[in-house]
């Protein structure tokens, strides 16, 4: 008899408990959020040594592309890793954008591979359309043999100003 209930004592306390969490969930109503801006301050003995600030996004307008080198080595085996990312008219990144690029690449280089983080994407790393994963996706280019020259970078999407950069490739000097 004392078994049955202690367990009725502690199914009782158990679904207390689920009605008090439910109630907290409830209480904290996701509708709160406002768009705005999140700005973080470093101090350093009083001192500011650094700040950053976020500002909520609004709808996607445009693609930059940014090298992480403008000059690579014409020897079919240099690359330059370009970021591409979708950012609204005032440049503040759009971490919801989803959409598709084409890219095109003029000049002594071409496309190793295109990547976007997303683990589930099935898409080729080979083909010249990659869909953006929380706004942003990489194309690697690579030099194409000892060809010396300008390289032109361009990314397309429906609903997006294109965007374009340039790199250049030079042969490697041998004494």
């Amino acid at each position: 008899m004392r078994s049955v209930f202690f367990c009725s004592v502690l199914v009782a306390g158990i679904l207390a408990l689920i009605l008090l969490f439910e109630a907290a969930v409830r209480a904290h109503d996701p509708s709160d959020y406002e768009a705005g801006e999140l700005r973080a301050v470093a101090y350093k003995n009083g001192v500011v040594v650094g700040e950053a600030v976020v500002k909520t996004a609004g709808d996607p307008a445009k693609l930059v592309l940014t090298p992480d080198r403008r000059e690579i080595t014409a020897d079919g085996f240099d690359l330059s890793y370009v970021l591409v990312e979708a950012v609204d008219s005032e440049g503040n990144a759009c971490p919801l954008a989803d959409d598709s690029v084409t890219f095109e690449v003029e000049g002594p280089a071409e496309i190793a591979a295109i990547g976007n983080g997303n683990p589930l994407s099935m898409e080729s790393f080979q083909s010249i359309q990659h869909t953006l994963f929380y706004g942003k996706a990489v194309l690697i280019l690579r030099s194409l043999g000892d060809k010396p020259g300008t390289v032109t970078v361009m990314a397309t999407a429906d609903g997006y100003e294109s965007a374009k950069t340039q790199i250049r490739t030079r042969r490697i000097r041998v004494n």
